[in-house]
């Protein structure tokens, strides 16, 4: 027996979708062929290709509200730069926001050979994952405390609090 989506689990999206005929109604069957009940769709602003609507949708469970996204950033590997794009969701989760992404890339794309050894290789593709809890009301994404100054080996270190 299916679980019917619930005011329990509703929330609200604020989308921009294409000025178009037809656009809304392509975005409301989406949402409905997920299992999604719609409630209030409200406008919000239109400009010259776009609307922007703050649409209300009601969910089975927490699962079901996740939002899936594309993150783009840059991934360093052996000194190698590359713009990557990784799937990922979003939900928020025991007051906090929950955010878990992918993606595979091959390892010649950052110069590195694939490691072999007698018999055995390994393939060029490799993934790499994050899987993230942020709650900035807690103080836990604080900055770290600023390093100490280096310390010429030629000239010796300004007299301070801690040197006579």
């Amino acid at each position: 027996m299916a679980v019917a989506p619930s005011a329990s689990y509703s929330f609200t999206v604020r989308m921009g979708i294409l000025n178009r005929p037809g656009m809304l109604g392509r975005v409301t069957s989406v949402i409905g062929k997920a299992g999604g009940d719609i409630g209030a769709v409200d406008l919000v602003e239109m400009t010259g290709d776009r609307v922007f609507r703050d649409m209300t949708i009601k969910a089975r469970d927490s699962e079901h509200t996740d939002v899936l996204l594309t993150i783009q950033g840059r991934l360093t590997i052996a000194g190698v730069d590359r713009v990557k794009r990784f799937s990922g969701r979003v939900r928020w989760k025991d007051h906090r926001l929950w955010v878990r992404g992918e993606t595979r890339f091959k390892m010649t794309d950052f110069g590195i050979k694939p490691p072999t050894y007698l018999l055995l290789s390994v393939k060029d593709e490799v993934g790499v994952g994050f899987d993230l809890l942020l709650d900035p009301k807690d103080g836990s994404l604080q900055a770290p405390p600023p390093r100490p100054a280096p310390v010429s080996p030629t000239r010796p270190p300004e007299p301070g609090p801690d040197l006579p």
